[in-house]
């Protein structure tokens, strides 16, 4: 018999997936030979990416709620796109340089005129990738 399974953390993140081929009496006992350094293993097909555990359930991740009023911006260090509808905890990057919003909206400037990709990232929703083109100032 083949079954999936996974593994995850206390969080819900899913760790690992794979298949064993296993007889039917043993597919229990080689699960649960699965979890390992503090990681919990199910029965199920699973993806770190699309999925997580909640309450003994493989569910997909929400997409994050987070929206940017624009996409262009002056290289000027003052004019920002404004990201809205961050969770607290969310982390924000640019260009190497990480904040944690604190939930609600988070300014971003740059003075580096060219396109730069913002990360935004807050578990459980999936990762969000923006892309925001800054123009050189007149």
């Amino acid at each position: 018999m083949s079954v999936d399974f996974i593994t995850y953390d206390d969080a819900g993140r899913i760790h690992a997936f794979g298949t064993l081929s296993v007889p039917d009496a043993l597919v229990d006992q080689n699960v649960a030979a699965q979890a390992r350094d503090g990681l919990a293993a199910m029965l199920g097909s699973g993806h770190p990416d699309t999925d997580y555990v909640r309450d003994g359930a493989i569910l997909p991740r929400p997409p994050l709620p987070a929206t940017a009023d624009k996409a262009e911006v002056v290289a000027d260090g003052t004019d920002a796109v404004a990201i809205s509808g961050l969770p607290a905890g969310t982390i924000v990057t640019l260009d190497g340089q990480s904040a944690t919003a604190e939930g609600g909206t988070m300014d971003i400037t740059t003075t580096l005129p060219g396109r730069h990709q913002v990360f935004v990232s807050c578990w459980p929703y999936r990762d969000l990738t923006l892309e925001i083109t800054a123009h050189a100032p007149a």
